[in-house]
């Protein structure tokens, strides 16, 4: 039981640092070309904030999948997996469009649908681990938070930013 937790958590672990080392890949190439030249909502926090929510949002994301994972009473394991594989490729591509690409836009409609699908996997998780919908309410919040700003963003520049 242990081995297979641990295992649980590895490949869950796995999944989030992949998820993230390719998200600041592309948060990277925004911020070195176009990020300070736009303008931005005054919601949006410093700079600074970011890799410290990101890390703790990360964190609770690696125990939320190895809980989906742990759960052998969930017969609807494969399921709840792929949607939170899902939501990990919806985050990349959300990062790309809006930081790789400047793409607000695209951006937005990518962000509303993670948005949809996190409360999606929440609500499903809620029926079969209480503690799997606890650890992710930080994160669909945030999710809100970074959607407005994305919306902000959006109204302030338009579509896409020319590189």
């Amino acid at each position: 039981m242990f081995q297979k937790s641990f295992y649980n958590f590895l490949f869950s672990l796995f999944i989030v640092v992949l998820t993230a080392f390719l998200c600041s890949y592309f948060n990277r190439i925004g911020m070195q070309s176009f990020y300070d030249a736009i303008k931005l909502p005054a919601i949006t926090p410093p700079n600074y904030v970011f890799p410290i929510a990101w890390l703790i949002l990360y964190t609770l994301l690696t125990f939320a999948y190895a809980k989906i994972l742990d759960n052998r009473q969930n017969r609807h394991l494969i399921f709840h997996s792929i949607l939170f594989l899902l939501n990990m490729l919806l985050q990349i591509i959300w990062t790309y469009a809006f930081f790789a690409k400047g793409m607000f836009l695209w951006g937005l409609v990518i962000i509303i649908l993670l948005d949809i699908e996190t409360l999606v996997l929440m609500l499903l998780s809620h029926k079969q681990n209480r503690s799997t919908t606890l650890l992710l309410i930080p994160y669909i919040l945030w999710l809100l938070y970074a959607t407005a700003i994305n919306f902000g963003v959006y109204t302030l520049n338009g579509s896409q930013y020319v590189f």
